[in-house]
């Protein structure tokens, strides 16, 4: 097949993205080169231009976040959401979820699948799992520890991104799993890389896609180098039949080892002949003075770099170098000052200041420190999450799915009256009879087995739940005042206009609901670009745009990361990823000592005080390092 790099000036190849006819083309895109954009403006020649259907057209990612962006920008690009071509924008995993939902059946998924991370250590659903997993194995107190048992079920999560349907586990994993698959099977959940599993399966099963799916003929594929395995498998099922297929991705952007994320897949596509190929080079983000440092480090991190070019003139990557941290901090407050009083008030978003950290510890740090000093801080990446936003969550949920088991047992949380004995008693009874959790209960206060303080909650717990799935907004508002945490004013009013945006969309609904119930005022709403930095990890920073971007703290201690289990090959394309994100200027700072002791001591302090040496990523920018005093 045809390489198309010929066919278009190099600064000119993202229009191979858009103007591309049958077949699938393979678009290798550096940073800041236009991909995304590219997609979108093929969005509008397929649909306004050649009169294609838009519901035959799919932008799929692999993050929820992208999604939101992708359709955001799709947006704002139409200006008026009743112009914008209404094609499918989702997740794999959303696809896979509603194969699951639709044909389950065949592979014995009944009912509404709840899913989730089982080894998470913060989500409420997936920790009311483990109790409940960990009560089923008989150890309910000190014999397995949660976090035991999360590493015990990630061991099978890592086979199943791998595409391996029958994990091979240690002896304490093949304990745990069966006793996961029991209670899932009871409160049907599945994990999130589960859904790719089951999804695989099905696919395996019928003869041809259901229509919703069939329907779509033009694929749009972002970030192809972030799916694993599994997902690359399910993707190729779901385009059997299509008409276009766009693939971008980069190998040197590959991030998520950490998921299974496979860049190999992108790069043995790129190598496949039986395809269309081209190659995105040209920065439409970085400035000359960014592109040539970062080529430098990408000469020196992989044997065959594909170097980037650009148009635009000026840009730099600058390096500092400070006796302290204190010293440092106090060079980043000037220059954060001076940066955010340049700014207009309506200042862009992808004109402002963002700083870009190794890991979350050091991201904490220098926010504290940033703070103290009086710069304003936002951390877009980090959303705490309360527990009364998690219990309206599931209560809004339940209202509107009427019945899911695992919700219904995360609700007798909300009873303090009953006991962990009384829950271990539900679970017996949800074991032995496979029954509701309505009726387990039911039939635990029938039997007498639970105190009479117990009993009382057990029968308020029943109201709770007539009223809660009634379909009445009135009884359903009644219900959000009784959250843990604090009621939530949500009127009959909102309750109602839910209850009917959720039949198009459930988590939409949800979303849409939280935000006006959970919507800052103005003494808590995010301050604007030109009055705040924001503060990311360099892994959240995937697919940032920003005219200032500054690498705090660039210490060898962290960065690259030596935490069990990281990549030393995916750290260095982190700091090329970070470095990647600026429109004109990347400032990198790095303290020689930090306070080892006393009041003050540094929480970033490990190892030697000082003489603590800059990163060795920062040395192979070629770049000078100047050391200020």
């Amino acid at each position: 097949m045809a390489n198309l790099d010929n066919c278009y000036k190099p600064e000119d190849r993202w229009r191979a993205i858009v103007d591309y006819g049958s077949g699938t083309l393979i678009a290798l895109a550096g940073p800041g080169t236009g991909k995304t954009w590219s997609l979108r403006n093929r969005v509008r020649e397929l649909a306004l231009k050649r009169g294609i259907d838009p519901a035959s057209i799919a932008y799929i990612t692999f993050i929820r976040e992208i999604t939101k962006k992708f359709e955001d920008d799709l947006m704002e690009e139409f200006k008026n959401k009743e112009l914008m071509p209404n094609i499918r924008i989702s997740t794999l995993h959303g696809l896979a979820l509603g194969l699951i939902r639709n044909m389950g059946k065949m592979i014995g998924k009944l009912g509404h699948q709840e899913p989730l991370t089982i080894d998470s250590r913060e989500d409420l659903l997936a920790c009311k799992l483990q109790e409940d997993i960990r009560w089923l194995l008989g150890k309910w107190d000190t014999e397995i520890r949660v976090k035991d048992l999360c590493s015990d079920l990630a061991e099978a999560k890592n086979q199943w991104q791998r595409g391996i349907r029958e994990p091979e586990l240690s002896k304490r994993g093949q304990i745990a799993l069966p006793a996961f698959s029991r209670l899932a099977h009871i409160y049907k959940v599945l994990d999130w890389d589960q859904t790719i599993i089951y999804a695989n399966q099905i696919c395996d099963k019928i003869p041809k896609l259901p229509s919703w799916l069939g329907r779509i003929k033009h694929f749009l594929i972002d970030e192809y180098q972030d799916f694993n395995l599994s997902e690359q498998e399910f993707l190729a099922h779901i385009m059997t039949g299509a008409e276009s297929i766009i693939i971008t991705g980069d190998d040197d952007q590959s991030l998520y080892h950490g998921r299974g994320a496979s860049p190999e897949g992108i790069v043995s596509l790129a190598a496949d002949s039986a395809l269309d190929h081209v190659n995105l080079v040209y920065s439409r983000r970085c400035p000359r003075g960014i592109v040539e440092p970062a080529n430098c480090f990408l000469r020196w991190m992989r044997d065959d770099p594909r170097e980037l070019k650009t148009l635009t003139e000026g840009g730099e990557i600058a390096t500092r170098s400070f006796k302290s941290a204190k010293a440092e901090a106090e060079y980043l407050t000037a220059y954060i000052e001076k940066l955010l009083e340049s700014m207009p008030e309506n200042a862009r978003r992808e004109d402002g200041v963002a700083c870009l950290f190794s890991t979350n510890r050091v991201l904490s740090r220098y926010k504290v420190v940033l703070e103290e000093h009086g710069i304003r801080c936002k951390v877009p990446k980090i959303v705490e999450v309360t527990a009364q936003q998690e219990w309206a969550r599931i209560l809004l949920r339940l209202a509107y799915l009427c019945s899911q088991p695992l919700l219904e047992r995360a609700l007798l949380q909300m009873f303090p009256l009953i006991e962990p004995r009384d829950h271990g008693a539900v679970v017996e009874m949800l074991i032995e009879q496979e029954c509701t959790v309505g009726k387990a209960v039911a039939e635990c206060l029938k039997r007498g087995q639970w105190s009479e303080g117990a009993a009382s909650a057990g029968a308020s717990y029943q109201l709770f739940m007539q009223s809660l799935t009634s379909g009445d907004p009135n009884e359903i508002s009644r219900c959000m005042h009784r959250i843990p945490g604090g009621p939530v004013e949500c009127s009959p009013v909102r309750i109602e206009q839910f209850l009917e945006e959720a039949k198009a969309n459930l988590e939409d609904a949800v979303n849409s609901l939280l935000q006006q119930v959970f919507a800052p005022d103005e003494s808590t709403r995010e301050p604007s670009v030109s009055k705040a930095v924001e503060l990311y990890t360099m892994q959240g920073a995937k697919g940032l745009t920003r005219r200032y971007v500054i690498l705090p703290g660039c210490e060898e201690l962290w960065l690259p990361r030596k935490a069990g289990g990281i990549d030393p090959e995916e750290e260095k394309r982190l700091f090329y990823v970070a470095i990647t994100r600026a429109k004109q200027t990347v400032l990198i700072t790095h303290p020689w000592s930090r306070v080892a002791s006393g009041k003050n001591k540094d929480p970033l302090c490990r190892g030697k005080w000082r003489d603590r040496e800059i990163s060795p990523f920062v040395k192979k920018l070629g770049v000078p390092i100047i050391r200020v005093n």
